[in-house]
């Protein structure tokens, strides 16, 4: 078919590269001026006449169609069929009746709904599910024409409009190129647009780019994931600067004031509802960094969190081991042992199991690991309950080790657990933090509770156990709120950029 091209950027370079491939017949192209680019503003073609001229067709550009200038050129150019994709330019009805098969839109999005210039950003920014392309027949309205092929894509939860125009448009070029066949067949049947459901694109701009932490997390996901690459999404700091978020994910908070930060490693806030962690950032003035290095830059810290959670762990590992005491003595009177023997056989089991169970954990979940650790110590009472000071020491000191891997066991998951049951804080975000301080408490909290048990006695040992663990228990309600300074007032404004 004898085809008349009209078209200006990227993607309309990408759909004339398939009609060529196609074999059709391309009379010429009609592309907008070229323009200067870049802070040189070197004078750049579009790229839809860098496409043309490689193939020796001819392109025209007019400043305007509708001046009727062009119509004569374009009557000369005799074509069966007007391709237009993002010219840019609107065509006059005297150009639309021209054509045999008249003329023919691509537009990137599932008609009626975002007509316009930016209907890809909008679906991203409005967190469609779902978004396609159209072609259809043009009249004189924005993107009224009925419909002659639709074809839906589904969009990633984290796809940018960047990413997905990419798809879209190769999606588009595919279109065209199966479409037009079945126009010269005339096997097409062109579908009304319900107008009423129409919804507008506009062109987005670097003013709409910005967001407030007290919008939603999934509103600032979408905005930072529509308005990327350009014009990348942004909020003004304390300092006057701008701080544009190119890449971000949501995340769980649970009821800090937005603003709040809640890591570092990646630098996680609370919004509105919910959290983000901005994992890629462009300071003012600055080249594109991830947010962990800039909150280093601005010292943001979550120390007063962490200094929450090791005294709650240390409290808890006090009460834990004032319990596993009481039991070491309890063994050992019954199978005639020594008794500093058996807690130091418990207790080495114990610190030994703590890296092994820890794999387990994350393999399996705490509430199994958990449930492994009460089957552990069952089986280390049951066994035991049946020895005396006869019994092989090889099976009294392997019970002594299971029963402190049990031990070990259920308290190093269930502290975690009861932990964000209290305030809501995943220790999950201080791992590394969380083991190395449970397996120190673990080393020094049974020599203090051995000192405790000679000062005290055994009768009264469970109370004082019971008040370190409800010490640890009101500690952790300070965990989550540890590092209150806020990353924003308002969003991120209240963040001074020369901190």
């Amino acid at each position: 078919m004898r085809i008349l091209f009209m078209g200006t950027p990227d993607i309309a370079a990408e759909c004339l590269k398939a009609l060529y491939a196609a074999g059709h017949d391309i009379c010429a192209v009609y592309t907008r001026r070229d323009k200067p680019v870049g802070r040189k503003q070197v004078l750049t073609a579009p790229p839809v006449k860098e496409v043309a001229l490689a193939h020796g067709t001819p392109v025209f550009q007019p400043r305007t169609l509708r001046d009727g200038s062009e119509d004569e050129n374009i009557r000369a150019l005799a074509p069966e069929l007007i391709v237009v994709v993002a010219y840019g330019c609107i065509l006059p009805k005297s150009v639309l009746e021209m054509p045999r098969y008249g003329c023919i839109n691509l537009h990137v999005s599932l008609l009626p709904k975002y007509r316009g210039s930016a209907p890809v950003q909008w679906s991203v920014l409005n967190g469609d599910a779902e978004t396609g392309v159209s072609i259809m027949q043009m009249d004189e309205g924005l993107d009224t024409g009925d419909v002659l092929y639709c074809k839906k894509i589904v969009i990633d939860p984290e796809e940018t409009s960047g990413e997905l125009f990419d798809r879209v448009t190769a999606v588009g070029a595919e279109a065209l190129c199966e479409t037009i066949p079945q126009i010269a067949a005339g096997t097409l049947t062109a579908v009304p647009q319900q107008h009423e459901n129409a919804t507008l694109a506009p062109m987005l701009n670097k003013e709409m780019a910005e967001f407030h932490l007290t919008d939603t997390a999934a509103h600032i996901h979408n905005w930072v994931r529509g308005m990327n690459p350009w014009p990348g999404a942004w909020f003004i700091t304390s300092g006057g600067k701008k701080l544009k978020v190119m890449s971000c994910r949501v995340a769980a908070a649970n009821g800090e004031a937005p603003g709040t930060v809640l890591a570092t490693k990646p630098l996680t806030v609370a919004c509105g509802e919910g959290a983000i962690q901005l994992l890629e950032v462009v300071p003012e003035g600055k080249k594109p960094m991830d947010g962990t290095a800039f909150a280093a830059g601005l010292r943001l810290k979550t120390r007063r969190s962490l200094i929450f959670l090791l005294l709650s762990i240390v409290l808890w590992f006090f009460g834990y081991n004032a319990v596993t005491s009481k039991y070491s003595v309890y063994a050992s009177n019954i199978l005639h042992k020594d008794y500093n023997l058996t807690l130091m056989l418990a207790q080495a089991a114990a610190i030994v199991a703590y890296l092994p169970v820890g794999i387990v954990a994350s393999k399996i979940g705490r509430k199994k690991t958990i449930l492994g650790g009460v089957v552990m110590l069952a089986i280390a009472f049951g066994v035991a309950a049946f020895l005396n000071s006869e019994s092989p020491t090889m099976l009294m000191n392997a019970m002594f080790c299971l029963a402190g891997i049990g031990w070990a066991t259920i308290n190093v998951n269930s502290f975690p657990m009861v932990v964000e049951m209290c305030s809501g804080s995943d220790v999950g975000r201080y791992t590394g933090f969380y083991y190395t301080a449970s397996m120190a408490a673990q080393v020094i909290t049974p020599m203090f509770s051995g000192f405790l048990m000679d000062k005290v006695g055994m009768t009264v040992l469970f109370p004082y156990a019971a008040i370190f663990v409800a010490g640890a228990f009101v500690t952790m309600l300070f965990v989550r709120h540890g590092d209150s300074r806020p990353i924003a007032a308002k969003g991120l404004e209240a963040l001074d950029m020369d901190d």
